[in-house]
């Protein structure tokens, strides 16, 4: 039985695939272990602009996150960083979103419950 909760974050992977930057282009995907190095180098940036704990470096590390999560959408760790990063940020409810996702993929992850409450 598919349960509510699964369902809004299939819809949310549908809109941020679709919402992607490249979404709907003809170009030749660029293989695995490139698109794995891309999205571990945007975290690891991003992870630099969240220790510097301005709205700048938030504003920063929630755009390379989330071309990171785009990049590895089943990566629940970047997932959850993202939640962090947009809860910090004050953008709630996309944590939320992203705290269910990660719900979704990795049911026991305690981070993300707590995210959720």
């Amino acid at each position: 039985m598919i349960h509510r909760r699964q369902i809004v974050v299939l819809i949310a992977l549908v809109f941020f695939a679709l919402a992607s930057p490249g979404a709907g282009r003809c170009e030749s995907p660029r293989p695995a272990h490139h698109r794995a190095d891309e999205a571990s180098r945007l975290v690891a940036n991003a992870a630099k602009h969240l220790a510097l704990r301005t709205i700048e470096g938030r504003r920063a590390a929630v755009a390379e996150l989330e071309r990171a999560t785009v990049l590895q959408p089943s990566d629940p760790d970047y997932q959850l960083m993202l939640g962090r990063a947009y809860y910090a940020s004050g953008y709630v409810h996309a944590a939320m979103q992203r705290f269910a996702l990660v719900v979704a993929l990795v049911p026991a992850d305690a981070g993300a419950h707590y995210g959720l409450g």
